[in-house]
């Protein structure tokens, strides 16, 4: 893991609104220019950049989240345990 994506790691994650999504990620504001820095491990391979204000709009900061740890196309249906006599 590189330096800074361990610095970054302990730093805020901040739920930002895009023009047509909302994305979560390390934010760094370089002048008027928002850098949007995901996680190592994210789908989003880069560091994206975007005009700040007109662009992108700091919603807040992540406090906690909410996902689920099984999934459901997995999820074998069972009925309950019956006793057979």
């Amino acid at each position: 893991m590189s330096v800074i994506y361990r610095i970054r790691m302990t730093g805020p994650v901040y739920f930002v609104a895009l023009p047509d999504a909302y994305a979560c990620g390390w934010c760094e504001l370089q002048g008027n220019q928002l850098l949007l820095i995901p996680h190592i491990l994210s789908h989003v391979s880069s560091i994206r950049r975007f005009s700040y204000p007109k662009e992108a709009e700091i919603v807040g900061r992540v406090i906690g989240f909410d996902t689920r740890c099984i999934d459901e196309g997995l999820v074998i249906q069972r009925s309950p345990n019956r006793r057979n006599n």
